[in-house]
């Protein structure tokens, strides 16, 4: 019962927590309070590379990020605001966020560049 009374109150306050107009959290902040909220967290950025843009999804939970039909594993990585490292198949980069919701990488071919998309 005080398991289930701590969840209730929490999931009544976080709401309040973001719209308080004297707090600012950043973007870690937010993903850390929001996977305290739902069982599920991912993020969703629009990337460019050479010129064309491209949806990156990172899900916290599966520990995965999806780029152009690919999937990575990710581990924490620690770069910018947040960060991860991302693997698949011998190929590895690192992703790292900055302010504003801002993100990028490195690829042979060059930085690719992404912003985080709000729904």
């Amino acid at each position: 019962m005080k398991a289930v009374m701590s969840e209730l109150i929490r999931l009544l306050l976080l709401p309040l927590w973001f719209t308080l107009p004297c707090v600012s959290i950043g973007l870690a902040d937010q993903v850390r309070a929001t996977e305290q909220a739902t069982s599920e967290v991912s993020l969703t950025y629009v990337c460019k590379s050479q010129g064309r843009a491209s949806t990156l999804k990172i899900n916290e939970t599966k520990q995965t990020l999806e780029w152009q039909g690919h999937t990575y594993k990710i581990t924490e990585k620690s770069c910018g605001r947040a960060g991860w490292h991302a693997e698949r198949d011998g190929m590895s980069f690192d992703f790292c966020t900055a302010t504003q919701g801002s993100a990028s990488f490195e690829l042979s071919t060059g930085t690719v560049e992404c912003e985080l998309h709000l729904d």
